[in-house]
């Protein structure tokens, strides 16, 4: 409520007969822009002396500066400096003060009351003229990065900005609320770009060539082993075998962050030539789904990488690919911004500054460090011998370093919730939370719009919630390590399901076999799937599941097929499809079968296009699966889902090839259209 007239007066005879309100007790200073060069603190002190002058500042061309601008004066000194500019009265306390944020209270026998300021909105806008390359470094664009042209000359950066707060106090006579505003304030920077140009300077292209050469190079994840069919990529499966074996806890989606952005960071602080490569690029690691899939980002200089990013993710199918930043949010489709695990650490992330060289942080370690609190991250960080910092890992208590996963497949949505009441998953069919520091989350795509999710816990106790969101079966899969369960991998894959049913689940280290609880309470027990020793790091154990055979279901062809002859002798050179054919028809999910060389993986991906002219609507990046020692292979495969705003007739490509280490067959494909 907002009060005025009789009662705001009542409220200000009281905090004056009190003698503890907070007033100006020296005049504020008027508001003005201060500006840093390069990480230097901003002069804004209590007694900083208000400037509005011209900046200046000489650097080499082809120069990379950090330039930060805040308001500072005015209401902002007040909220900064209270011992300067409030009367602090004997009864009063300063609860909390700094740039952004004030608030006090008044304390009687007979009186108490409160008040708060807050900054409510705060933008910043730089403006080079079209020279050098203005790169954003956060959101509000307080700081940026400007490369200098390799030009000599004079050049002029501006810069604009303002700040509105509001108060809140609450006492015997009411709340007041007000809000103030320090308009728009401007200030130059002049730069004196000095020296010779370089010699042959590096173009974008080159640069992105380097990066990518380093990044194919990076290896590839476990792929031994068969994984199950019904899974969507080679990056799940991963996450499940994580639980049981520490070869696989560097290639889940945060050891691969760690493993790309020490790359970049050694190129960074490499060689000369590979220096130069960030004179064109500027890179950071980013999050989806609020930071339960994590990857890394870059881009050219200057520019957004929201709209030019390239997305360096090796997770989904474990090995090095590259995704448009479009293509990556259409895979990871909600949550997208700058990864909170590295906040204040790039500039990207909200730093100044890129990290200086720094002792390397495995994958390993990173997979942990992700689910700690930031405190505990610190601690970490603060180590400097590799011993120190492989005893803090080991000492961490078993809920920290082991994990559970758990997974679902459409048509329902999962919401998990811990011991403390914090969330992940769908509250509602629109609503996500994402409460548990650490988990890793994938939302798959699905036949018929919708989407499979697989999480990667903490090991603890959680709730399980399961939801229908259309009729049919849906399935479920459990994973928990070893060490608390005859059969630590188990499932359920026909469980039927209508809309707004809901099941439930309990995970518990002590109770891992425990069953699925349908409607009226009804128990419904998972199925172990065995599991068999598979190849591991040295030192270690991977156990890998046996291939599960799906439930016949919707997604096979239909109409006019005739009886697949018996295969031909396998070509160990080549790859073969041989159900769907060409022309089929096919609902949601299809099981596509070949043959191909024994051992290798068989990629296999999708194609939306239009019938009329052949346009690409939809490219569904391929899922990677063993071929069996006999040649054979089977995949399960959705069927690409696309907005309802396009209408037009469509036809799907399926394509297929095999790959190892060395070698890769060429592409088969076939043309399929969908069964409606």
């Amino acid at each position: 409520m907002r009060v005025t007239g009789r009662a705001i007066a009542l409220v200000a005879l009281l905090l004056a007969t009190q003698l503890c309100a907070v007033e100006a007790a020296r005049e504020q200073p008027p508001y003005w822009l201060a500006i840093s060069v390069d990480g230097a603190e901003l002069n804004a002190g209590p007694d900083a002396t208000p400037a509005t002058g011209e900046v200046a500042l000489t650097v080499a061309p082809g120069q990379t500066v950090n330039l930060r601008a805040k308001v500072v004066g005015g209401r902002r000194a007040y909220m900064m400096w209270p011992d300067t500019y409030a009367n602090v009265g004997p009864n009063t306390t300063i609860l909390v003060h700094g740039f952004n944020e004030m608030e006090y209270q008044v304390q009687t026998e007979a009186f108490h009351g409160t008040g708060k300021w807050t900054v409510t909105e705060e933008k910043y806008t730089w403006s080079a003229g079209g020279q050098g390359a203005v790169s954003p470094v956060d959101p509000g664009g307080e700081r940026v990065n400007w490369t200098a042209p390799t030009q000599p000359g004079t050049y002029q950066i501006t810069v604009s900005g303002g700040v509105k707060f509001h108060f809140r106090r609450e006492a015997p006579g009411g709340v007041f609320e007000d809000d103030e505003d320090s308009g728009t304030l401007s200030r130059t920077v002049r730069v004196v770009v000095r020296g010779d140009a370089p010699a042959q300077a590096m173009t974008q292209q080159q640069a992105l060539q380097l990066i990518m050469s380093r990044f194919n190079n990076l290896g590839t994840g476990p792929t031994e082993g068969s994984y199950p069919t019904y899974v969507a990529s080679a990056g799940f499966w991963n996450n499940v075998y994580s639980v049981f074996s520490d070869a696989n806890t560097p290639y889940v989606c945060g050891g691969w962050q760690g493993t790309v952005l020490d790359m970049l960071d050694s190129m960074r602080n490499g060689t000369d030539t590979e220096k130069q490569v960030f004179q064109r690029y500027d890179y950071g690691p980013i999050h989806a789904y609020y930071g339960g899939h994590q990857a890394v980002v870059i881009y050219p200089k200057g520019t957004d990488w929201q709209q030019t990013g390239i997305v360096l993710d090796p997770w989904p199918n474990q090995q090095p690919e590259t995704f448009t930043i479009a293509n990556w949010k259409s895979r990871f489709w909600f949550g997208v911004a700058p990864s909170s695990v590295y906040k204040d650490q790039y500039p990207l992330t909200g730093a100044s500054a890129y990290p200086a060289p720094r002792l390397k942080i495995s994958q390993e370690h990173m997979a942990v460090l992700r689910r700690l609190p930031e405190q505990q991250r610190n601690q970490y960080l603060a180590l400097t011998n590799v011993n120190d910092r492989n005893a803090f890992i080991s000492n961490l208590p078993p809920g920290t370093t082991d994990t559970t996963a758990v997974a679902v497949h459409s048509p329902v949505q999962m919401l998990i919730t811990d011991a403390q009441g914090r969330r992940v998953g769908w509250v509602d069919l629109s609503t996500w939370a994402y409460e548990i520091p650490g988990v890793d989350v994938d939302c798959f795509p699905e036949s018929g719009g919708q989407h499979g999710m697989v999480v990667l816990l903490p090991q603890g106790n959680y709730d399980v919630q399961i939801t229908g969101t259309g009729s049919g079966t849906f399935g479920f899969t459990q994973a928990v390590p070893p060490t608390v369960s005859a059969n630590p991998l188990t499932h359920r894959l026909d469980v039927p399901i209508q809309p707004g049913q809901r099941l439930t689940c309990r995970l518990s280290p002590i109770a891992a076999d425990a069953a699925l609880i349908g409607p009226g309470g009804a128990a419904i027990p998972l199925e172990p799937i065995p599991t068999q020793a598979g190849t591991a790091a040295p030192g270690n154990t991977a156990v890998t599941a046996t291939p599960a055979t799906p439930t016949a279901e919707a997604g096979t062809t239909v109409g006019g097929g005739a009886a697949v002859a018996p295969p031909a002798p396998i070509d160990m050179t080549g790859v073969t499809i041989t159900s769907p054919r060409d022309g089929d028809r096919i609902r949601g999910r299809v099981e596509v079968t070949g043959t191909g060389r024994p051992g290798a993986l068989i990629v296999v991906s999708t194609e939306a296009r239009a019938q009329e002219d052949d346009e690409l609507l939809r490219d569904v990046p391929g899922s990677r699966h063993r071929i069996e020692d006999d040649g054979t292979w089977r995949v399960w495969v959705a069927a690409p889902t696309l907005p309802d705003n396009i209408a037009v007739p469509l036809y799907y490509t399926i394509k297929a090839k095999w790959i190892t280490q060395q070698e890769e067959s060429d592409e088969v494909q076939v043309k399929v259209f969908r069964a409606e």
